[in-house]
Order: structure tokens, then C-alpha cells, then sequence
């Protein structure tokens, strides 16, 4: 089965965030849009093709016509996509196997395979009334396709505008057919032999170029998530820089938290420096500390803890509509905190200050 290919061909794309990077805007154009389209058709064709076979070999008559054309709008869709991605990934000026002809043997006009094909294509339903003409030969229609006792060799007759100028025929099997489909099928392994090379530069290029520092923490902030977006297509802990710069920009009212407030805020600014040096270093398959600080582990079981701060999570952080009892987050935590706060947010940022407090308590109810 051919689908194996585009199987592969969808991991080594989405292996890393490098290719979505740099491609959803290259030479102003944004060619991850190219890239998605293309797997998604190849899709189509590569799980339509066995079948559109199958309905070949048991159709019979008119059917037959349309069955031999579905077959090979299939191929065509692939090899429409595959070309698509080469036209990205390794040369957009050039075309994979121009001039090769070794597929198709019983050639009517002079064209490789590849031009061949789309003659095919054309011929047996896409243009079939209204194809190109020759000099020669004036304007050209096809007639209806037919088989003789298999429908694993298709012929079509091409007839002029020209007065009494006679037919040609147009004749192709399905083993060539099999021949044209797998051999660009296989050329997917060059695709991604290029998406290999192309991230391995882009990676090192993104090492090479020196992400600015600030002593400005939101600032550093903010360059961080440019950073992300730059290097990775955006996304990539987007939500923890975010959630940081909430805390830092957070004002507590009651003293009493001072030290603790404090000591985690030593911890968010570490934190900054743990993506910082992932972003550097593109490496971000890593377990950071600041995802543990900013969403602790362990959780109360009693009073549905876990289910009220779920729904205060909700409403700070992701400001989606949610009620929730205070109470059932305030009660597990105060031995760790002083829950005295004037806003939602301040109640969220003293909920995970505290959690983080009793992490070790709770991991030894567990």
C-alpha cells in the first residue's frame, strides 16, 4: 500500500515546530497552507486508489469509462501533490522526472511521461471534448473509452474537426499506469530526505542568532514569545510566558505572603531562563520546572479541590465563564497561605503559591 508514505512523510513534517516555522511565512508566502494541502490530498488519493482499482477490474461497459478515469484522477491527485512539495521542499524551478520516458510505451504524441500522463488524463475524461489541438490534426474529441475483454488495457479514440482526416488511438495499461504512480510515490523519500536537511540548517541557523536579553522581565517576556513565534510558528510554551507575566504583573495585598510571593517569584524569573536557553538552543523535549511551578503536580483530595480550581483556572486564565466555591480551594491550602486577596486574579496566584508550598506534604498522601 502506498499510504505508508504519506504516514511518513506526516511525521518527519510535524517531527519538529522547524518546518511550520519557517514555511507559514516564506518569501511572503505562507507555504504551510501548500504543505497541509498537499499531504491531505495525497491522502485522498493514496486511500482511494485500490478501491477506484478494484471497481475497475469488475465494472463493465459505460461504467468501465468512468471507473478507468477515476483510477486515474487518483494518481493524478497524488502526483499533483507530490510536485507541490517539491516545488517547496526542494526546487521550486524544477520538475521531477522531465524528460524521463520509460513508463509509457505505445506513445502517440512526443512528450515524457510526465506530459504524457496529463495527455492520458485528458484523452480518457478531464478534456475529453475539447482537447489541444495539433496543426496537423486540428482540434481533437475523444470518444468514449473501451476495453478489449479487460479493462486492464483502456484505449480512446481521437477524432478531428478536419474532414475526412481519420482517427488515433490512444492506448494505455494499467501496469503503466502502476508504473507512473509508484515511482513518484517513491520520490517521497527525497522530500523527506530534503525536510531532513531543511531542519537540521534552520535549526542551526536559529542557534546561530542570538535572542536579545532584558533586565526587564516582561520585557524579556515579550521577547520570548516573539521568540516562539519566530522559531517554532508560535505555541511552544506560549501559555506558561503568558501565565508568568500575569503573576508578575499581579499586585498582593496582604503582607503576610511577602516571603512566599517572593520566593516563587525567584522561581518564575528562573523559569525565564529555562526557556530562554530552550528557545537558544531550540530544545524545547524537555521536562522545565516552571510547567511544575505553574501547574503543580499534586492536588488536595478533599472538598472537590480539584474541580473547583479547575473552574477558577477557567476564569482567570483561559476567562471562560465558571463558578466555583471558594471555600473548597481556601480550606486545603491555608496552613500554606493566607487567602486575603481583592481580586479573582490574586485568589488564583495565592492558590498556586500555595500549592506549590504543600507539594511535598501531598505527594506523601498519595
Amino acid at each position: 500500500m502506498s499510504q505508508h508514505w504519506n504516514v511518513l512523510l506526516r511525521e518527519k513534517v510535524n517531527e519538529t515546530n522547524f518546518i511550520l516555522a519557517k514555511y507559514q511565512n516564506y518569501n511572503s508566502r505562507d507555504q504551510w497552507n501548500c504543505i497541509c494541502s498537499s499531504m491531505d490530498w495525497l491522502d485522498v488519493g493514496m486511500t482511494n486508489i485500490d478501491k477506484a482499482l478494484d471497481e475497475l477490474k469488475s465494472s463493465d461497459g459505460l461504467e468501465t469509462c468512468m471507473k478507468f478515469y477515476q483510477y486515474i484522477c487518483c494518481i493524478d491527485i497524488v502526483w499533483e501533490s507530490i510536485y507541490q512539495l517539491h516545488r517547496v521542499f526542494i526546487n521550486p524551478q524544477t520538475v521531477p522526472f522531465k524528460n524521463q520516458s520509460n513508463v509509457f510505451q505505445r506513445k502517440i504524441f512526443d512528450q515524457d511521461d510526465n506530459g504524457y500522463f496529463k495527455e492520458i488524463r485528458s484523452c480518457f475524461g478531464a478534456h475529453s471534448v475539447n482537447l489541444n489541438s495539433r496543426q496537423e490534426f486540428g482540434l481533437k474529441f475523444a470518444s468514449w473509452s473501451t476495453h478489449d475483454g479487460t479493462p486492464t488495457e483502456m484505449s480512446v479514440l481521437l477524432y478531428s474537426n478536419i474532414p475526412n482526416s481519420g482517427f488515433e488511438k490512444v492506448t494505455v495499461t494499467v501496469d503503466e499506469l502502476k508504473k507512473f504512480y509508484e515511482t513518484r510515490c517513491q520520490y517521497i523519500q527525497q522530500i523527506i530526505n530534503a525536510i531532513d536537511n531543511i531542519a537540521f540548517d534552520y535549526k542551526k541557523e536559529m542557534q546561530n542568532s542570538v535572542i536579545p536579553k532584558s533586565n526587564d522581565l516582561i520585557e524579556q517576556i515579550t521577547i520570548l514569545k516573539n521568540a516562539s513565534q519566530q522559531r517554532f510558528g508560535g505555541g511552544i510554551l506560549i501559555e506558561e510566558l503568558e501565565q508568568m507575566e500575569r503573576f508578575l504583573t499581579t499586585n498582593f495585598c496582604c503582607e503576610k505572603n511577602t516571603d512566599a510571593i517572593e520566593a516563587f517569584r525567584q522561581k518564575v524569573i528562573l523559569g525565564i531562563g529555562e526557556i530562554y536557553d530552550c528557545f537558544q538552543n531550540m530544545n524545547v523535549d524537555c521536562n522545565l520546572e516552571i510547567e511544575k511551578l505553574l501547574l503543580p503536580q499534586y492536588m488536595p483530595h478533599d472538598n472537590h479541590f480539584g474541580y473547583e480550581c479547575a473552574n477558577l483556572y477557567s476564569k482567570v486564565i483561559l476567562k471562560i465563564w465558571k463558578t466555583y466555591d471558594v471555600n473548597s480551594i481556601k480550606i486545603p491550602l491555608e496552613k500554606y497561605i493566607c487567602f486575603e486577596y481583592k481580586t479573582e486574579e490574586e485568589l488564583y496566584w495565592l492558590t498556586v503559591i500555595g500549592l506549590s508550598l504543600a507539594q511535598d506534604d501531598l505527594r506523601e498522601r498519595t
